[in-house]
């Protein structure tokens, strides 16, 4: 699917993602080092091209752990039973 941003990816019919859009994001997630990116070997069909992979760092996976723990404290708040307010 395509967009007047160019490619989309989604698989929600609702809410379609910008490939630009994802990209950018990968970038600044390497820029903050919480992934690593590489190329991998050129495809073997005539003008294959390299794919570029991404993994998560030891960083990265800290700041996950932080950022669903806070999640998870937010939506404890919202769904807990609140307290008679006065």
């Amino acid at each position: 699917m395509a967009s007047r941003f160019g490619p989309t990816c989604s698989s929600d019919p609702v809410r379609d993602v910008s490939l630009a859009g994802v990209y950018a994001a990968l970038d600044r997630l390497e820029y903050l080092g919480l992934t690593r990116a590489w190329l991998s070997t050129p495809r073997p069909e005539r003008g294959g091209r390299a794919r570029r992979h991404y993994a998560i760092t030891a960083a990265g996976r800290t700041r996950l752990g932080r950022e669903h723990a806070q999640t998870l404290r937010m939506w404890r708040g919202v769904l807990s039973p609140t307290r008679s307010r006065k």
